[in-house]
């Protein structure tokens, strides 16, 4: 087999193992929460952060740069554990840090944040 053909296929079976190992452990942790209960306590922001990062493509001429956001947010519960969670860019804007409430989750995956009303 010409060495070529050999560099082609090596890297093909390697595109398709490290593309297989995603899959599993994207596949894995859904279904861990899926398995996880559903729990709701109180809790309160306490910190949030947007992590960027940024791709870049070559087209036949020119680069192009792609931006990519992901936003957490820190979660105090009640009894001094901390929780960190990916939210969307919508839920991510909306929460106020020292915002208290009841935080609804399931495994790692954030649900649901009930602010607390306001006490007088």
């Amino acid at each position: 087999m010409p060495y070529a053909q050999f560099a082609l296929y090596s890297f093909i079976a390697m595109f398709l193992l490290v593309l297989a190992v995603i899959l599993i452990v994207i596949i894995g942790q859904r279904y861990k929460n899926s398995r996880a209960p559903r729990l709701s306590v109180r809790a309160e922001v306490i910190k949030k952060r947007a992590q960027v990062t940024r791709h870049l493509h070559w087209a036949p001429s020119l680069p192009h740069s792609q931006k990519r956001v992901t936003y957490y947010v820190t979660f105090a519960i009640d009894g001094g554990q901390q929780l960190e969670l990916w939210v969307r860019r919508q839920v991510y804007q909306q929460l106020k840090q020292n915002c208290r409430g009841t935080l609804t989750f399931q495994g790692t995956q954030y649900l649901d944040f009930q602010k607390a009303p306001r006490s007088r």
